[in-house]
């Protein structure tokens, strides 16, 4: 599905330069749980940026099923990412304005016209927030906008989710539950999981792992599927 060749990231020019990626390849595949891991500041956040658009890369293309990616417009990266990726961040990016039900919904209203209603149930009912829909952000504690925020980001039906340190602002119990639902949604559906985290027993969730050091990635298999 995804297969980034020979991948770098450089931020800046001259003597401030900074190599974030350094002619980093890998492939991944359709339903492919993928964990990212490495010290901060080893280019972990930069791979997953470039991976799903939200960043160009200095050299190197990232393909996606036969389509290079890296040649799209900012505005044709837009369209295709709404079209096929979701995101889950540290932070919720939630719309303070709008309750639960509407942040929720928000992606696809720009995606089609409707949105799977069975599914939206099936969701806010897993995630534990179907008696939050009225509710508004800052009513809500960090773990339930993480969830609203996964809410979102499911309804979509992505063919893959890109997860930068999801549960960097929450609790034990919480992160847990996070990672719990993104890993049971994405096997149920057959789609890919990336995501990047700084704890172990995370990282061991995944099929394999992509150790980032330096801007060089190094693989290691978690779980045989």
């Amino acid at each position: 599905m995804i297969t980034a060749k020979n991948i770098t990231k450089i931020y800046g020019a001259g003597k401030t330069a900074c190599t974030a990626l350094n002619d980093v390849s890998l492939t991944i595949g359709n339903t492919d749980i993928i964990a990212i891991t490495g010290q901060s500041g080893s280019g972990k956040s930069t791979l997953i940026n470039v991976l799903s658009t939200l960043d160009t890369p200095t050299d190197g293309t990232v393909i996606y099923n036969k389509k290079d990616i890296t040649r799209l417009s900012e505005n044709q990266r837009a369209e295709f990412r709404l079209k096929n990726f979701s995101f889950v961040f540290q932070d919720f990016y939630l719309v303070s304005t709008l309750n639960v039900h509407e942040n929720i919904i928000l992606p696809v209203q720009y995606k089609e016209k409707g949105y799977d209603k069975e599914l939206f149930e099936k969701i806010v009912t897993e995630c534990g927030i179907k008696d939050k829909l009225l509710n508004y952000p800052h009513e809500l504690s960090g773990g339930e906008q993480q969830r609203v925020a996964i809410c979102r980001a499911l309804l979509i039906k992505p063919k893959v989710i890109f997860a930068d340190e999801p549960t960097g602002n929450l609790d034990s119990f919480n992160s847990g539950k996070v990672f719990e639902l993104l890993i049971s949604y994405a096997k149920s559906n057959s789609c890919c999981l990336i995501y990047v985290t700084h704890e172990e027993k995370y990282a061991l969730l995944a099929d394999r792992r992509i150790i980032v050091s330096d801007g060089k990635c190094e693989e290691i298999t978690v779980n045989e599927k």
